[in-house]
């Protein structure tokens, strides 16, 4: 998993009524599902079962009907991205009985990216089969035209746009997730934003300066916040390595398994080498599955 997609992920799980509105303006946040699904197996066996793994579905609800919203986060091209998107459709909808609205995210400038719809037609019978999704390109958008969704779970992503890498953006964005309690935005607004202004040696001053002072309440409240800490992308501002993956550890537990928070918690409180922590904490970022993350904690012992 990219760092993209657990920044999105911890932005989805802290504003998931924002994400529901950017495909859905009228509908509302219901509840998160899972989107990892086995396909079927067909008993001449023919096809064999495998794993598609889409990002977590948001379950909404738009006058009184439920329906799932898949949502897609791209930093390059994919040019298979109306067949993938159908088919993590036809899987929700086949476990959940519920119609799916698909999209996907781009953070970047893509070069030609794909658009809706995708299908296919039968030569001399026309379409057969076609697939509608949203193609949401943020680095082609404006700061205004962001700013004037009302969406404040998608602030940081202003930074993104064609006119929002300065100081007056920042400031406003910072504004704005303060107001609304959003320390995950405030963490993944920092993580964007000197990403973007990389090679600007005053921006990224300034830019850290700025957000150590915001530094004991995120260490309070945002789970990314810890996670950046453990992965030494902030530097200084705390002590005690192992405490820190450990930190690291619970927050990509929450955000990927949250049924196995305790369980994690439980298994690494008395860890003690580093090593053995840093390949939980791999572990927790590649398992595909709850099932398997729970087997490796469950295996873990006492050091």
């Amino acid at each position: 998993m990219g760092q993209w997609d657990l920044y999105m992920k911890a932005a989805a799980w802290e504003s998931p009524d924002d994400f529901v509105k950017l495909l859905h303006p009228e509908a509302h946040y219901v509840g998160m599902r899972e989107g990892q699904f086995q396909t079927q197996e067909l008993p001449e066996g023919i096809f064999k079962m495998r794993e598609m793994r889409a990002d977590k579905l948001i379950e909404a609800h738009y006058q009184g009907k439920h329906f799932l919203i898949n949502l897609e986060v791209q930093s390059t091209k994919d040019k298979h991205i109306g067949m993938r998107l159908l088919g993590y459709g036809y899987e929700a909808v086949r476990a959940y009985k519920l119609p799916v609205r698909s999209g996907v995210l781009y953070l970047f400038h893509v070069h030609e990216p794909s658009y809706e719809p995708f299908g296919w037609a039968v030569p001399g019978l026309g379409v057969q089969v076609e697939s509608k999704y949203a193609s949401i390109e943020v680095a082609e958008m404006s700061v205004e035209e962001l700013e004037r969704t009302g969406l404040v779970g998608l602030a940081p992503l202003w930074v993104l746009t064609k006119d929002g890498a300065t100081r007056d953006v920042v400031e406003r964005a910072i504004t704005l997730l303060e107001v609304a309690d959003k320390p995950e935005g405030l963490a993944i607004l920092r993580s964007l934003v000197l990403q973007v202004v990389e090679d600007d040696a005053t921006m990224v001053a300034w830019i850290k300066w700025r957000f150590a002072h915001m530094h004991d309440y995120l260490f309070e409240n945002s789970i990314m916040y810890k996670e950046l800490i453990a992965e030494g992308e902030i530097k200084g501002e705390i002590k005690g390595e192992i405490k820190g993956i450990r930190q690291s550890i619970e927050a990509v537990v929450q955000i990927r398994f949250p049924a196995l928070l305790n369980l994690a918690r439980e298994k690494i409180e008395h860890l003690q080498n580093e090593e053995t922590l840093r390949n939980v904490h791999v572990a927790m970022v590649a398992t595909s599955t709850e099932r398997k993350a729970r087997r490796y904690l469950m295996a873990l012992q006492e050091q």
